[in-house]
Protein backbone atom coordinates (compact mmCIF):
# COMPACT_ATOMS: atom_id res chain seq x y z
CA UNK A 1 0.00 0.00 0.00
CA UNK A 2 0.99 3.66 -0.72
CA UNK A 3 0.18 6.80 1.66
CA UNK A 4 -1.25 10.11 1.14
CA UNK A 5 -0.44 13.04 3.64
CA UNK A 6 -2.86 16.15 3.14
CA UNK A 7 -1.53 19.48 5.37
CA UNK A 8 -3.86 22.30 5.44
CA UNK A 9 -2.56 25.48 5.29
CA UNK A 10 -5.98 27.23 5.27
CA UNK A 11 -6.97 31.05 6.16
CA UNK A 12 -9.27 30.54 9.33
CA UNK A 13 -11.72 32.66 7.38
CA UNK A 14 -11.93 30.46 4.70
CA UNK A 15 -11.52 27.12 6.44
CA UNK A 16 -15.30 27.60 8.46
CA UNK A 17 -16.73 24.34 7.29
CA UNK A 18 -14.91 20.91 7.00
CA UNK A 19 -12.73 19.95 3.65
CA UNK A 20 -13.98 17.30 2.00
CA UNK A 21 -11.21 15.03 -0.18
CA UNK A 22 -12.25 12.83 -3.15
CA UNK A 23 -9.98 10.53 -4.90
CA UNK A 24 -10.99 9.06 -7.99
CA UNK A 25 -14.41 11.10 -7.54
CA UNK A 26 -15.20 8.60 -4.45
CA UNK A 27 -15.34 10.24 -0.82
CA UNK A 28 -12.36 9.83 1.27
CA UNK A 29 -12.46 11.58 4.15
CA UNK A 30 -13.19 14.91 5.48
CA UNK A 31 -10.90 17.74 7.23
CA UNK A 32 -12.27 20.01 10.61
CA UNK A 33 -10.07 23.88 10.24
CA UNK A 34 -6.36 22.77 10.61
CA UNK A 35 -6.77 19.20 10.55
CA UNK A 36 -4.15 17.22 8.65
CA UNK A 37 -4.45 13.10 7.77
CA UNK A 38 -2.24 10.30 6.28
CA UNK A 39 -4.25 7.49 4.22
CA UNK A 40 -3.27 4.31 2.58
CA UNK A 41 -4.79 3.82 -0.79
CA UNK A 42 -4.11 1.36 -3.69
CA UNK A 43 -0.62 2.07 -6.23
CA UNK A 44 -1.86 3.57 -9.17
CA UNK A 45 -2.78 6.34 -10.95
CA UNK A 46 -5.70 8.52 -9.33
CA UNK A 47 -7.40 11.94 -9.15
CA UNK A 48 -7.88 13.66 -5.90
CA UNK A 49 -9.51 16.52 -5.30
CA UNK A 50 -10.72 18.94 -2.36
CA UNK A 51 -13.65 20.97 -1.95
CA UNK A 52 -15.19 23.11 0.82
CA UNK A 53 -18.40 23.98 0.27
CA UNK A 54 -19.23 26.10 -2.58
CA UNK A 55 -15.56 25.84 -3.61
CA UNK A 56 -13.17 23.00 -5.13
CA UNK A 57 -9.45 22.39 -6.26
CA UNK A 58 -8.56 21.27 -9.72
CA UNK A 59 -8.11 17.63 -9.52
CA UNK A 60 -4.57 16.44 -8.92
CA UNK A 61 -3.32 14.17 -11.14
CA UNK A 62 -0.99 11.56 -9.73
CA UNK A 63 0.51 8.14 -9.95
CA UNK A 64 1.83 6.48 -6.72
CA UNK A 65 4.10 3.56 -6.68
CA UNK A 66 3.83 0.48 -4.19
CA UNK A 67 5.38 1.48 -1.55
CA UNK A 68 5.59 5.14 -1.89
CA UNK A 69 4.28 8.12 0.19
CA UNK A 70 3.05 11.42 -1.15
CA UNK A 71 2.67 14.59 0.52
CA UNK A 72 0.41 17.32 -0.31
CA UNK A 73 -0.49 21.22 1.66
CA UNK A 74 -4.26 22.21 0.73
CA UNK A 75 -3.88 26.37 0.25
CA UNK A 76 -6.13 28.72 -1.01
CA UNK A 77 -5.90 30.56 -4.37
CA UNK A 78 -7.17 33.73 -3.24
CA UNK A 79 -4.97 36.01 -1.46
CA UNK A 80 -7.17 39.39 0.26
CA UNK A 81 -5.06 41.74 2.16
CA UNK A 82 -7.07 41.63 5.05
CA UNK A 83 -9.65 43.60 6.42
CA UNK A 84 -8.68 46.71 5.44
CA UNK A 85 -12.22 47.62 3.71
CA UNK A 86 -14.19 47.30 6.77
CA UNK A 87 -12.20 49.34 9.04
CA UNK A 88 -11.42 52.28 6.38
CA UNK A 89 -15.48 52.13 5.79
CA UNK A 90 -16.29 52.29 9.45
CA UNK A 91 -13.69 55.22 10.46
CA UNK A 92 -15.11 57.32 7.35
CA UNK A 93 -18.84 56.25 8.08
CA UNK A 94 -18.65 57.21 12.04
CA UNK A 95 -16.04 60.26 11.51
CA UNK A 96 -18.65 61.63 9.20
CA UNK A 97 -21.28 60.93 11.93
CA UNK A 98 -19.19 62.80 14.43
CA UNK A 99 -18.70 65.92 12.63
CA UNK A 100 -22.35 65.87 11.29
CA UNK A 101 -23.47 65.85 14.83
CA UNK A 102 -21.54 69.41 15.41
CA UNK A 103 -22.21 70.96 11.82
CA UNK A 104 -26.24 69.77 11.57
CA UNK A 105 -26.03 70.00 7.53
CA UNK A 106 -27.40 67.82 5.08
CA UNK A 107 -25.62 68.34 2.41
CA UNK A 108 -22.40 67.11 4.52
CA UNK A 109 -24.10 63.83 5.32
CA UNK A 110 -24.34 63.10 1.57
CA UNK A 111 -20.92 64.63 -0.18
CA UNK A 112 -19.23 62.39 3.16
CA UNK A 113 -21.05 58.86 2.38
CA UNK A 114 -20.18 59.57 -1.61
CA UNK A 115 -16.68 60.01 -0.65
CA UNK A 116 -16.95 56.68 1.86
CA UNK A 117 -18.08 54.98 -0.84
CA UNK A 118 -16.13 55.99 -3.67
CA UNK A 119 -12.94 55.59 -1.23
CA UNK A 120 -13.86 51.99 -0.16
CA UNK A 121 -14.86 50.90 -3.83
CA UNK A 122 -11.05 52.23 -4.15
CA UNK A 123 -9.77 49.88 -1.09
CA UNK A 124 -11.84 47.25 -2.33
CA UNK A 125 -10.39 47.09 -5.93
CA UNK A 126 -6.62 47.29 -4.66
CA UNK A 127 -7.82 44.39 -2.37
CA UNK A 128 -8.17 42.17 -4.58
CA UNK A 129 -11.98 42.62 -5.89
CA UNK A 130 -11.85 41.51 -9.34
CA UNK A 131 -10.20 37.61 -7.81
CA UNK A 132 -13.33 38.01 -5.10
CA UNK A 133 -15.43 37.97 -7.64
CA UNK A 134 -13.93 35.66 -10.18
CA UNK A 135 -13.62 33.06 -7.27
CA UNK A 136 -17.43 33.26 -6.08
CA UNK A 137 -17.94 32.23 -10.00
CA UNK A 138 -16.72 30.62 -12.56
CA UNK A 139 -13.24 30.20 -10.88
CA UNK A 140 -15.11 28.04 -7.65
CA UNK A 141 -13.41 25.15 -9.02
CA UNK A 142 -9.66 27.12 -8.51
CA UNK A 143 -10.33 28.36 -4.89
CA UNK A 144 -8.01 25.95 -3.49
CA UNK A 145 -4.89 24.49 -4.52
CA UNK A 146 -3.58 21.26 -4.06
CA UNK A 147 0.18 20.61 -4.54
CA UNK A 148 3.14 18.47 -3.84
CA UNK A 149 5.40 19.43 -1.22
CA UNK A 150 9.05 18.84 -2.64
CA UNK A 151 11.36 18.02 -0.39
Amino acid sequence: MSTISVIQNLNSRISLEKTTFFLDKQYLFSLAEKENRAIKIKPGKHCLQAKIGWYASREFHFEIQPNEDLELILSSNYRAKGRRVSKITSVLFFGGLILNAYLKSPLFVGIWLAITVILSTIVAYKNNFKGLLYYNTIGRKDFLRLKEIDF
